[in-house]
C-alpha cells in the first residue's frame, strides 16, 4: 500500500488570509479511504490561518486492523507582510530639500507597499516618489522625499506606508525647519572720502546671510 500525502513542511511561512472567502477552509469529509493493491490515494492538507502566529499539529494514520500508528507532523508560520519600522536615520541640511529614505522589506514574503501622507495629501509641503514599490524578501529600496515649507516654524507630518495584506500601516515621523531667506552687506554704507584725479580705490564688501 503507498501513501502520498501534500501538507505544509516543516516552517512553512504563509501569508495571512484577508477576505473572507480565503477564511473558507476545506474540512475533512471522509476519516478512510480503500487503497488497491500497488495503488496510492492522495490527500491534500489545507493552511489557512486568520491570525499570526506558529501551529503545530500531528496527522495519525492508521491502517485498518493494525494497531500500527503512522504520525505526519505539520508546522507552518502565519504572518503579515512588513517593512521594517526601525531605520534609524536622521537627516539635517538636506541638499535640494530632499532625502532618499530606506525601505526595507523585513518579512519573508513579497511586499507591496503604497505610501501617502497623513495631513498633506495634497502635495503643498511634502512630496514623495515613487507612490509604490514592491519589495522581495530583505529587499531594500530608496523612497525619495522632498520638503518645500510655506511657513517659518517647524512643520511636520507622518509618511503613512499602506502595506498589501496587511491591516497595521507602518508610520514614519516627518518634520522640516522653515525658515525666511535674510541676505545682507557689511558695511551697509561706502565712503571714499576725497582722492585725487586718476586714481581709483576697490573697496570690500561681504555678503551675509542672517537666517
Amino acid at each position: 500500500m503507498g501513501w502520498r500525502v501534500h501538507s505544509p513542511p516543516p516552517c512553512l511561512v504563509c501569508p495571512l488570509a484577508m477576505s473572507e472567502a480565503s477564511l473558507l477552509t476545506a474540512r475533512l469529509r471522509r476519516f478512510r479511504w480503500i487503497v488497491p493493491a500497488h495503488a496510492e490515494v492522495e490527500l491534500k492538507i489545507r493552511f489557512s490561518p486568520t491570525v499570526p502566529g506558529q501551529f503545530d499539529q500531528l496527522r495519525n494514520f492508521e491502517i485498518l486492523g493494525s494497531k500500527r500508528l503512522y504520525q505526519l507532523p505539520c508546522s507552518a508560520t502565519a504572518l503579515y507582510p512588513s517593512i521594517s519600522q526601525n531605520p534609524r536615520y536622521k537627516a539635517q541640511n538636506c541638499p535640494g530639500n530632499s532625502e532618499k529614505l530606506p525601505i526595507l522589506n523585513d518579512s519573508p514574503m513579497e511586499a507591496e507597499v503604497h505610501f501617502s501622507f497623513e495631513n498633506d495629501s495634497k502635495g503643498e509641503t511634502f512630496l514623495l516618489d515613487p507612490p509604490s514599490m514592491r519589495l522581495q524578501p530583505k529587499e531594500k529600496k530608496k523612497l525619495s522625499v522632498w520638503a518645500y515649507p510655506t511657513s517659518a516654524g517647524l512643520l511636520g507630518d507622518s509618511l503613512v506606508c499602506w502595506i498589501k495584506d496587511n491591516p497595521e500601516p507602518a508610520v514614519f515621523r516627518l518634520c522640516c525647519q522653515g525658515v525666511h531667506v535674510k541676505p545682507g552687506v557689511s558695511p551697509q554704507e561706502l565712503h571714499f572720502n576725497k582722492l585725487l584725479l586718476h586714481r581709483s580705490v576697490i573697496p570690500r564688501l561681504r555678503a551675509l546671510q542672517g537666517s
